[in-house]
């Protein structure tokens, strides 16, 4: 048998395994090596002595070996191995011409297989860019003639949709990896029309949550349930990157961009519901991570609105706007609290339980990430004024919140602090959304070693001032690049990629979403935070800035 052939049909037993419970080695008799061992060996054999040679990749059966390594380096929650396995792919699949549509050059291994140039090149695509999303990369190729009139004229609803997300998906990263300017408003509305109309082409019913516990025994129904359900997930991941950078827009701009923030919050709780109706059914932490990933994007989004919604408007501005501006100005989200808590709360058990039952490290992150975000919204929400202690894994940081005077500050993970002030996110009232001047304070800098776990902490403080002549805001986002930088031990089976953070199981996908997060802010495109933790460096600013 050819060695692509072979290796195939490792890599797909590899992801069968990587669906398995964790108790299921112990129902399994006469067995050399755990299943979880049988699934790294077959994985790194196939990986090794096939995938890896260029040669034997040139055929549509090669591609299909790196497509399906791909998820499983997803499932395992490496997606920076999971992103240079998909831009082979595609650079294999652009040698043989599979992005001139109808022109593509195949070889083939086995004379019964079937070839769908065009179908693979999209599949390919719309997997780059949904890792390019969640780790914050530009897109390799900007094709987007997977949707046009006649490929969506002649594919099924979901089909449809897939295509309609593929293309969006594009324009966001498009929008997100260039200069923010006054068209992102504009380009922001017009895909954020796009996929109102792409939902409405489903009865309502579609929407609903599926109930997997009663289509379990039922094979094909619960394929096309648990179809329904991913492309639900996916759906409103995207309604969230697409009006996250105008969730936090400061309140002086009155309420324009209220529509991005409750759609933020609307779609966090419509990911969180179908998350825990997800895992209610299947707890394994190796089987479809990115659910996992999209839950804790939303879970983020849904405590920062919150984070948010603890803010007052100084005394002095309120008595000069009408009782319904300074209500809203206040805590519009009260009444939502409890229940949005209780769906963050429930994650984090859900991410808790994983952790405890496969020993799985991304798990431990995100729960520990979570748990961190929790507490400080619960101090705000208090108006605790004191730093939390609260316990953390070793090589967790120990957050430093507050909320005094209406100042919320936010310690993240290899990002930062962000400051939440009275007045907001900065942005110009003008509507001009151009980077504004970054002045550092000139801050003693340290590079003391944590005698706990060897960690690196760095200070110094980011300002963002506006630069119009009103001269600095009242309120709006400090960002501290106080940092801790990983060691270099990674964590027990997870192979380091990359020389930065490589024991942060999240890999990008926390920094990716601040960044996008921060991009309203004007200073996401002033500050070079990945140069600066590569050479432990103070952030500068880019050219033209």
């Amino acid at each position: 048998m050819h060695p692509v052939l072979i290796a195939r049909f490792m890599l797909h037993l590899a992801i069968a395994l990587q669906h398995l419970q964790p108790s299921s080695s112990q129902e399994m008799d006469g067995l050399t090596e755990t299943p979880r061992e049988m699934m790294k060996s077959l994985a790194e054999t196939a990986t090794s002595l096939v995938t890896r040679n260029d040669d034997l990749m040139s055929c549509i059966e090669g591609l299909d070996c790196l497509m399906i390594e791909t998820w499983y380096h997803v499932n395992g929650g490496n997606l920076r191995k999971a992103l240079i396995t998909i831009r082979r792919a595609m650079t294999i699949a652009q040698l043989m011409g599979f992005h001139r549509h109808g022109k593509a050059q195949c070889n083939v291994v086995e004379n019964e297989t079937q070839i769908y140039p065009e179908f693979i090149w999209f599949r390919m695509i719309s997997l780059e860019r949904h890792l390019c999303i969640m780790l914050g990369t530009p897109q390799a190729s900007f094709d987007r003639n997977m949707a046009t009139e006649t490929l969506l004229r002649e594919d099924t609803a979901m089909g449809r949709l897939d295509r309609i997300h593929c293309v969006v998906m594009s324009r966001i990263l498009e929008r997100n990896h260039t200069a923010p300017s006054v068209g992102d408003v504009v380009l922001t509305q017009e895909i954020d029309q796009v996929l109102q109309k792409a939902s409405k082409d489903f009865p309502s019913k579609w929407w609903l949550t599926p109930n997997l516990a009663t289509v379990a025994n039922q094979p094909e129904a619960l394929f096309w349930d648990m179809r329904r359900l991913f492309h639900h997930l996916s759906h409103y991941n995207l309604l969230i990157q697409l009006h996250l950078p105008f969730m936090l827009r400061s309140a002086k701009t009155g309420h324009q961009y209220d529509y991005s923030r409750m759609t933020c919050i609307a779609a966090s709780r419509e990911i969180l519901s179908r998350l825990i109706m997800f895992h209610s059914f299947n707890r394994i932490a190796f089987s479809c991570r990115t659910v996992d990933y999209f839950g804790l994007m939303a879970a983020m989004a849904l405590l920062i609105a919150h984070l948010d919604s603890h803010r007052c408007l100084p005394l002095s501005t309120s008595e000069q706007l009408p009782y319904n501006e300074v209500f809203m100005s206040n805590n519009a989200l009260v009444h939502q609290r409890p229940s949005d808590r209780a769906l963050i709360e429930q994650t984090h058990e859900i991410m808790e339980e994983a952790s405890r039952l496969n020993g799985d490290s991304m798990s431990i992150q995100a729960s520990s990430l979570l748990q961190r975000l929790m507490t400080i919204e619960a101090e705000a929400a208090s108006e605790v004024t004191h730093e939390s202690n609260m316990q953390a894994p070793p090589t967790a940081q120990t957050p430093q919140s507050s909320s005094t005077n209406g100042t919320i500050r936010v310690s993240i993970p290899s990002f930062g602090v962000i400051e939440i002030d009275r007045g907001g996110v900065i942005s110009n009232d003008s509507g001009d959304f151009s980077v504004g001047e970054i002045a550092f304070e000139n801050k003693e800098r340290s590079c003391a070693s944590d005698n706990v776990n060897g960690n690196l902490a760095i200070g110094g403080r980011v300002r963002v001032h506006d630069i119009s002549s009103q001269g600095p805001r009242n309120g709006g986002i400090n960002v501290d690049p106080l940092q801790r930088l990983p060691g270099t031990t990674g964590h027990r089976g997870e192979e380091p990629m990359l020389p930065v953070r490589v024991d942060w199981s999240l890999q990008n996908v926390d920094t990716a979403f601040f960044d996008t997060l921060m991009r309203g802010t004007g200073n996401d495109d002033s500050v070079d935070w990945s140069t600066w933790l590569n050479d432990l460096q103070a952030p500068h600013s880019h050219p033209g800035a």
